[in-house]
């Protein structure tokens, strides 16, 4: 890259100095990136909520799938001690 002296030298004059023209420089970066900033912060956040909202969702289907696991446990369970009773029960029967 080659810089333009003459050119630099004349708008450092204009602008009050060097030292000034490059602030100036700096200060239009800065200015140019705010907007970016802002939507940077602005994405971030709703990111953020959405994952935190899918989260949630998760987290509250596992617990209402672990309650009807433990549902569906207690009555495959109680089924079978209701099957063993009554199959016990028809041998008392037919022993008699």
């Amino acid at each position: 890259m080659s810089w333009n002296y003459a050119e630099l030298s004349k708008l450092a004059k204009k602008a009050g100095g060097p030292e000034k023209l490059v602030n100036i420089l700096i200060d239009s970066g800065k200015n140019k990136m705010k907007p970016w900033l802002i939507v940077a912060a602005l994405g971030g956040s709703a990111f953020t909520l959405v994952v935190q909202k899918i989260i949630k969702y998760f987290r509250n289907k596992k617990k209402i799938s672990d309650a009807e696991v433990e549902a569906a446990k207690k009555e495959l369970i109680q089924g079978i001690k209701d099957y063993d009773a009554e199959q016990e029960r028809i041998r008392k029967v037919n022993a008699e």
